[in-house]
């Protein structure tokens, strides 16, 4: 029984909440969210194969790539798993209550981008004022990283919302974490200027 004390005597059940999953259960999930992940993606390749689709809204889009930029995202989809994995835990195995009722989820969807828009509002608030921006380290494209956070506001509200569609289907926070780590860091890893 392996528990978590909180709020006074009230303890709460790490497995039975999901939050710890066994070793086959997790190989399991892993190898589903590879396959979903690659299913989704395809869907990208066969709309830019057959109707040269091109996935965009403002600074968001969706694009195939090739190999080099799939050995980019490698890495970058081991690192957005422990993110993704850890939010989905939190939003779902922590948070699924009744605080702010049915949109409990708006309320987290919201407040998984608020970090993102307070950052971007810092950057453009200051420029406003001042007329230059915050966050200018160098004249190297650094000064850019607040533009790359403008996906990100849609980008960690929608992760929320995939993250608990799939935990309410499966009860499994880790296989939400691990689809949005994977088609996360490809749509990233298609769409930036990558530094080798």
């Amino acid at each position: 029984f392996i528990s978590q004390k909180i709020a006074g005597d009230e303890k709460i059940d790490l497995r039975e909440a999901g939050a710890l999953i066994g070793g086959k259960k997790l190989l399991k999930t892993i190898l589903l969210a590879i396959t979903v992940s690659a299913a989704s993606y395809a869907i990208v390749f066969l709309a830019h194969y057959f109707f040269l689709a091109d996935f965009r809204i403002w600074v968001l889009a969706v694009r195939p790539f090739n190999s080099r930029i799939f050995i980019i995202a490698i890495p970058f989809m081991i690192i957005l798993c422990v993110f993704y994995i850890l939010n989905s835990i939190a939003v779902n195995c922590f948070n699924y209550n009744e605080i702010g009722g049915k949109g409990n989820l708006a309320i987290l969807a919201c407040f998984n981008a608020l970090s993102v828009v307070i950052v971007i509002a810092l950057q453009y608030i200051y420029f406003r004022i001042h007329g230059v921006v915050l966050f200018n380290i160098t004249t190297d494209p650094q000064h850019l990283f607040v533009v790359w956070l403008f996906p990100l506001v849609a980008i960690l509200p929608i992760a929320a919302i995939v993250s608990r569609k799939i935990y309410k289907a499966t009860n499994n926070p880790y296989l939400g974490g691990i689809i949005n780590a994977i088609i996360i860091a490809l749509i990233s890893s298609a769409n930036t200027v990558t530094f080798l």
